[in-house]
């Protein structure tokens, strides 16, 4: 009898945990809530999990374990300002909310609270720059000092939102605390949400037809996997290979292996990243010969690249060149974000090439450097100022063009001159960035028109291999520009047009791991940061599947006819992540076949390496 109650009790647990599990992945296939504010941030208790500030600085919040009306934390926020506002947000998918009864509630307690603390619930229509606000709705007031105080809003969303949008505010002075929200769909408690329809049997068919195992991300192993990527590149002058983040060690290692193979197969002796273009001849002079320690030429590039895995890459072009010094690969950057640098070159061409013209172009030059900042969102005075003399340099210096290279008398010479007037030219892009503000994305403008520089003065008739984000080497056909990286402005989009066909762009995606990122926008402090696992029905979900049905690591995927397929023509999740700690990243919904050529993928990843 006893040996029969516990065998029972085994087969209970065991229920349990397959129950435990199967909720576990359930899970993880969807968008994970986080209203009860019980999952910290990487930062610890200075943020929960997901939730987002209208304003980073000064903030006036944090998690609370000592006040709370459940679970480990509540939310505290404060103020001895009058007309102080803080907030967090919470937003989440509406695939699943469209059409129906959807609640949030949640408890409320105040402490001499002068103005008010409240729940604010809302919807935003659009996408990419269109989003707005159509509908906001707040629950009632509470201030002064309350104990917990339940409070709830109800709405329905309609067909057209994209997210819905949860708020918890404090206004002026006082002490508020929040915590125990929940969210209802037609009356059920939801623990998590679905993003997207999963991909239809046709479209994933389809897909397994035209994957390829990947076997390894490593620069030293065999290239007989990388054997299609040759042969969708073999008409290419532009192979652009994207990455999701700025900081996974085996998107790194891959462009390296990819790289290599291009060197010495592919005929590529010319490499561009995205990088500001005069910073990274630094690394070009290194890798061609010069005797510096590698990483120095590395100290000004952008943080995201000061990696063991880039380094090794530079050692190895360098390794490469010291064999080949006939016929070397050379290292450049072709983004323009750091002025300082391009005005310190112009100054040193005009004295060696226009002394003529030193005064003119140097009070030019003094007032840049007096202008220089790094605003984007406001067309201030500075940034106005700022784009006189940015173009009267340009228009000075690019009219001697001709007429210096009339007199060069060689062909170092003539570059020196090329060089000039991209000197100029970079300044200006910079002062043109800032003056037309970043949700005019002309930066991705000027790195295609840097691109196609290089290519003109450095290729020599052969292929290039860029690196970039994969916003920026996106293709941009789509018909609606909403569902186009960079609304169908991004640097791949005008490199197609100016190339045709000889621009070939591949995105390289994840499933799941981690990424180096800075912490936010605001703090620089580089973490391991964890991604979301793909939920269903996104892009790198799919892949996944098709990976762990090859047993393969990776995928190599031509999308050569996907635009022929119905099913892989509508918008799809696909995870956004840069340099900064991005928690959920899915908020996106692109055409996967009119942004890209084809598809590198790497089922799990890990976080960037420091220097050693």
């Amino acid at each position: 009898m006893n040996k029969m109650k516990y065998n029972c009790r085994l087969m209970i647990q065991f229920s349990f945990a397959l129950k435990l599990l199967f909720f576990s992945a359930q899970l993880w296939g969807q968008q994970q809530l986080n209203l009860g504010f019980e999952k910290t941030s990487i930062e610890g208790i200075q943020r929960p999990w997901g939730w987002e500030a209208e304003y980073f600085l000064n903030h006036q919040w944090q998690m609370d374990s000592l006040e709370r009306k459940e679970g480990k934390y509540s939310v505290k926020m404060w103020s001895e300002e009058l007309k102080s506002k803080e907030n967090l947000n919470f937003s989440i998918e509406a695939y699943e909310l469209r059409q129906k009864e959807v609640t949030v509630e949640g408890w409320i307690k105040t402490k001499e609270v002068s103005d008010s603390a409240y729940l604010l619930l809302g919807y935003t229509v659009g996408s990419q720059m269109t989003s707005y606000r159509e509908y906001e709705s707040r629950s009632k007031i509470i201030n002064g000092s309350q104990d917990w105080t339940l409070v709830k809003v109800v709405c329905e969303l309609p067909d057209s939102a994209d997210y819905l949008s949860v708020e918890v505010a404090h206004f002026g002075s006082g002490e508020s605390w929040f915590d125990g929200f929940q969210l209802k769909v037609n009356g059920k408690v939801k623990e998590a949400v679905e993003v997207a329809a999963p991909f239809d049997k046709k479209s994933k068919s389809w897909l397994e037809r035209k994957a390829y195992p990947l076997k390894s991300v490593k620069a030293e192993d065999s290239f007989d996997d990388l054997a299609l990527l040759g042969k969708m590149t073999q008409d290419a002058e532009i192979i652009a290979l994207g990455e999701a983040t700025h900081g996974t060690s085996e998107f790194f290692s891959l462009k390296h292996r990819v790289l290599k193979e291009a060197v010495e197969k592919w005929d590529v002796r010319l490499f561009a990243i995205e990088d500001h273009q005069l910073i990274v001849q630094g690394v070009n002079r290194y890798v061609l010969g010069e005797d510096v320690a590698a990483k120095s030429t590395m100290s000004w590039m952008f943080t995201c690249w000061k990696n063991q895995e880039v380094l090794e890459m530079i050692e190895w072009v360098r390794a490469y060149n010291d064999e080949h010094t006939d016929n070397p690969v050379q290292f450049m950057g072709f983004d323009m974000q750091y002025p300082v640098v391009s005005v310190d070159s112009l100054d040193h061409f005009v004295q060696k090439h226009l002394p003529e013209e030193q005064e003119t172009l140097g009070e030019l030059m003094q007032e840049v450097r007096e202008t220089i900042s790094w605003e984007f969102m406001n067309q201030d005075s500075m940034i106005k100022k700022r784009m006189k003399p940015c173009r009267k340099l340009f228009e000075i210096v690019s009219s001697k063009e001709d007429s210096l290279l009339a007199i060069a008398s060689s062909a170092e010479d003539s570059m020196d001159v090329y060089w000039g007037v991209q000197y100029a030219r970079l300044l200006l892009q910079f002062a043109e960035s800032m003056y037309r503000g970043y949700d005019a994305l002309y930066r991705d403008e000027a790195m295609a028109e840097n691109v196609l520089w290089l290519k003109k003065h450095f290729s020599q008739g052969k292929k290039m291999v860029i690196w970039a984000h994969d916003v920026h080497i996106s293709l941009g056909q789509y018909s609606n520009n909403e569902h186009n990286y960079y609304y169908g402005r991004s640097m791949g989009s005008f490199l197609r047009k100016a190339v045709g066909d000889k621009y070939k762009s591949y995105g390289i995606w994840t499933y799941e791991g981690d990424y180096r990122a800075q912490l936010s926008y605001f703090d620089q402090t580089l973490m391991n940061c964890p991604m979301h696992d793909a939920p269903k029905g996104s892009w790198e979900e799919v892949l996944h599947q098709i990976s762990c049905q090859q047993k393969a690591p990776g995928l190599i995927v031509d999308l050569t006819g996907s635009r022929e397929v119905e099913g892989l023509c509508r918008p799809i999740p696909v995870r956004f992540a840069n340099h900064v700690n991005i928690e959920y990243g899915y908020w996106t919904r692109y055409v996967i076949p009119y942004q890209f050529d084809g598809v590198l993928f790497w089922d799990k990843t890990s976080s960037a390496k420091s220097f050693n």
